[in-house]
């Protein structure tokens, strides 16, 4: 809805009609695993509450947000028990400022069952993009069970719904984004496997290929329906 707004405001494409739809994903193929056996598989600490953050280009992009995760872990880690940041896609480098917390460092995932695994073990996947058209890894996380912190803006806000599959701070607040991660975070078992549950079924609700695919069908439909009429009127 983002990407809509940008193009009803410019000067090009302000007249023309506008219809959303979601990139797919297969959530046939990304499922949740037992979180237990991820980690194990992973070889993560099964006690330890784990926070994901990764994506091609995660420390360098601006747009990634790298510099606020880093803020917000700081200020979250002082307020509850340190979590394990675990990083990928990224190889760790000399540069990278300390976190208050355990950082590993996953490097580059090559297969998507390593992903998925991934997915499983983190109690929360982090997206503090500036800003995001769609966010792939936040919809697949999601799929995969797990809920989701990001910026209520631009693309991710679409992906995540407040207080149900994750939370969506304030825009570029990161105390507001160090509340969400500590949140959910310091969640009983109970509760976090009813946001989990709502995650799953939320991302099966809306990014499903069955359910792109009829959208796209619904469209196509109207178009047409909406070209006989007009034909129809020019005689």
């Amino acid at each position: 809805h983002w990407l809509a707004r940008c193009a009803s405001e410019s000067k090009l494409m302000n007249q023309w009609p506008i219809c959303v739809i979601p990139n797919p994903i297969d959530t046939d193929r990304w499922h949740p695993v037992c979180p237990k056996f991820a980690k194990a598989k992973l070889g993560l600490p099964e006690s330890q509450t784990v926070i994901a953050f990764g994506g091609f280009g995660c420390m360098t992009d601006p747009n990634k947000g790298f510099d606020l995760l880093l803020s917000a872990i700081n200020r979250m880690a002082r307020l509850a028990k340190r979590p394990l940041l675990v990083v990928f896609a990224e190889k760790q480098t000399d540069q990278v400022p300390k976190f208050d917390c355990p950082v590993y460092y996953l490097g580059t995932i090559e297969d998507d069952t390593k992903l998925q695994l991934l997915y499983s073990a983190a109690d929360v996947l982090a997206v503090p993009s500036r800003q995001d058209a769609f966010n792939q890894i936040a919809a697949e996380a999601q799929s995969c069970g797990t809920p989701v912190v990001a910026f209520n803006n631009t693309g991710p806000a679409d992906i995540v719904e407040h207080g149900t599959t994750g939370y969506l701070a304030k825009a570029f607040d990161t105390d507001d984004f160090a509340k969400g991660l500590h949140w959910l975070l310091d969640m009983l078992e109970p509760q976090r496997a009813k946001h989990r549950h709502q995650a799953r079924t939320r991302a099966i609700s809306l990014f499903s290929y069955s359910i792109i695919a009829s959208r796209y069908l619904d469209l196509y439909m109207r178009v047409r329906e909406q070209s006989r009429h007009q034909t129809k009127s020019s005689f």
